[in-house]
């Protein structure tokens, strides 16, 4: 039983709660979510406590979603105000002012403003989440590992894993003619990464339970939809709390691979062309060489790197890689599926490739299947696994066009994939046609509403790495099968509402028969030089 003073402070507790709980919605009325209308910049009415991104706050859709259909209702201005939570974010649609903050003005907006902590979450010290200066010496030092030279070397290594690819489809063939290509893809690409970045075999083609396969789905399915929104949007309050955005079992697991691996191969004097061989050379000696034994120009200081700045660069590797890269080849071979003419066309460029004198080598894989590019680049436009940038403003900069001065701190997101489904830079968006990417129609448009890997000093570093990634798997799948929807293909396709990277929420199931086509000497798939 309460007795009168128990019940006099439960009472005033109460009324102290409510009265605060209104003053906060007031503020929030009155001041925070009127911060838009003051400046006279074009946004839609927030939600209290939430803002404008309630359904993806909720995990309801993805975040990418929710910023697309809020671009949609302001597309036709150049820049318009949104709100997360109580924070005022500037959304830019322009693609001049695109340019402005991804190029001309980008020492006034060259961090990303993402959840960094390498104290309570040390894998964030990696160059994607890194801010200012400590980005900037690290960006220097891994430029060189991205190299046409290191990607050379890194080729055959990627090759072996794209043979494999082959060998499971076959396998799988004798079961049934239907196949799963997203977790296909997504196996695939670990393995691949796997084996450039920890130098790893780790076989998840065939054995789809093994440890890596595993950890790298981990990183995905451990993380809530609030837990990301925060982590973009208000990483502070993150930061306050002490919250890593990397689950703990995760940390250990690629922790303990790394190092123990980076261990064998200095006890075992170990050189291999791949990542993790760069990644070591930064922690000894703070360069990396050229592989015949020649110091690589190095732009940045000699300074070496920690082994946990290392983890972290292997660790962002893996999960950019395997996420991104596996999503782009499951949507691409979906596209090709449900459209057979373009399919018809890829084959025949392949069927060229390997029938020539150097057949899949590197130069040829890189600079001669202009159309298989077409097809990757349009995949990226119609289904972008980056659905938007996120940058920060570190020192005040005037948009004069839109008399809109930036302020230190505000938050901008550019909506990557809203800009790329618009009708007005691409007619007829939910199309799949290469032929926008012709030299000719490319270069008509701005690059500037084209923003799959970014642009400008922030722009991705592995583009170029994805790329061949990319195109191996779909060389040895396409070389050898073709690809037609079944009755369990979902058309069109359902985006996860629980993934920051844009990848499809269901099975992408597709129906697969061996090619009657040309024979190609096998020994032309082993090509490297």
């Amino acid at each position: 039983m309460f007795n009168l003073e128990q019940w006099i402070f439960c009472s005033k507790l109460f009324w102290f709660t409510l009265v605060t709980y209104i003053l906060y919605l007031a503020y929030l009325k009155f001041i925070a979510f009127n911060y838009w209308k003051r400046k006279g910049i074009p946004h839609e009415e927030p939600v209290l406590i939430f803002g404008n991104l309630l359904k993806s706050s909720r995990g309801l859709i993805s975040i990418g979603e929710d910023v697309r259909r809020n671009y949609e209702k302001f597309c036709e201005y150049p820049i318009h105000g949104i709100y997360m939570f109580s924070n005022p974010i500037l959304m830019v649609n322009d693609p001049e002012l695109i340019r402005v903050v991804l190029v001309k003005e980008f020492a006034r907006f060259r961090d990303r403003g993402l959840y960094f902590d390498d104290k309570v979450d040390p894998l964030t010290s990696n160059l994607f989440f890194l801010p200012g200066e400590k980005w900037r010496k690290l960006r220097s030092k891994l430029t060189p590992t991205f190299t046409s030279g290191k990607l050379k070397h890194i080729y055959p290594l990627l090759q072996e894993i794209g043979d494999e690819l082959a060998k499971v489809v076959e396998k799988s063939m004798t079961r049934s003619d239907i196949i799963e290509v997203k977790d296909l893809c997504a196996r695939y690409t670990t393995d691949s990464i796997a084996s450039i970045a920890f130098g790893v075999n780790c076989d998840s083609l065939n054995h789809p339970d093994s440890e890596f396969r595993k950890y790298g789905d981990m990183i995905v399915k451990k993380r809530s939809n609030i837990q990301l929104t925060f982590g973009m949007f208000s990483p502070s309050v993150l930061t306050f709390l002490r919250i890593p955005i990397i689950d703990k079992t995760v940390f250990n697991f690629f922790i303990k691979a790394f190092s123990d691996m980076v261990e064998y191969r200095k006890r075992e004097k170990i050189v291999r062309n791949d990542f993790l061989h760069l990644l070591i050379q930064l922690i000894e000696k703070g360069h990396v060489d050229d592989m015949e034994g020649e110091k690589f120009e190095n732009i940045g200081d000699d300074s070496k790197i920690t082994l946990m700045e290392a983890y972290a660069q292997a660790f962002v590797f893996f999960f950019a890689g395997f996420e991104t890269s596996s999503a782009t080849i499951a949507y691409a071979l979906y596209e090709l599926a449900i459209n057979p003419d373009i399919q018809n066309k890829v084959d025949e460029e392949i069927d060229e490739l390997l029938n020539s004198v150097d057949g899949c080598s590197y130069d040829n894989c890189v600079n001669n299947m202009k159309y298989l590019d077409m097809v990757v680049y349009e995949t990226l436009r119609k289904h972008p696994t980056s659905p938007f940038l996120n940058r920060v403003c570190v020192e005040e900069c005037d948009f004069p066009e839109v008399n809109y001065r930036v302020p230190k701190g505000m938050r901008i997101i550019i909506p990557a994939s809203g800009i790329m489904k618009n009708p007005r830079y691409f007619p007829n968006p939910e199309k799949f046609d290469p032929e926008r990417f012709s030299s000719k129609n490319a270069d008509s448009r701005s690059p500037y509403v084209y923003l799959p890997f970014g642009q400008g000093p922030r722009s991705c570093i592995g583009v170029r790495l994805g790329m061949i990634q990319t195109k191996i798997a779909l060389i040895r799948l396409l070389s050898k099968f073709k690809l037609s929807p079944c009755e369990k293909t979902s058309i069109p396709l359902k985006y996860s509402s629980r993934s920051i990277v844009q990848v499809p929420a269901d099975g992408i199931y597709l129906k697969v028969e061996r090619r009657r086509s040309k024979k190609t000497p096998s020994s032309l798939f082993n090509s490297t030089e």
